[in-house]
């Protein structure tokens, strides 16, 4: 058996270009959608990074991964519990 290699990468997308990742995937749900994304930045507390996973430079699927950072400065991690991918 000859395993995959997934490839994430993080890239700098527009509302438009998240959407139209999000388009061609089979699942979706509302913490990957943009809106969800931007109402949390809005909060002041936490910052978002998007990117999509690749097979041999075929999108797979993506990830909208929320970051905040930890009290006292200290650089933190995502919410509790997983961080969703969705593929195909």
């Amino acid at each position: 058996m000859i395993a995959a290699m997934i490839r994430f990468s993080v890239k700098a997308f527009d509302a438009v270009g998240w959407h139209a990742v999000l388009a061609d995937l089979a699942d979706q749900s509302l913490p990957q959608a943009w809106s969800y994304g931007a109402a949390k930045v809005a909060t002041g507390l936490w910052r978002v990074e998007r990117g999509i996973l690749e097979n041999d430079s075929a999108t797979v699927g993506a990830a909208q991964v929320l970051i905040r950072d930890l009290p006292g400065g200290l650089p933190g991690g995502g919410p509790k519990g997983e961080v969703e991918f969705y593929c195909e």
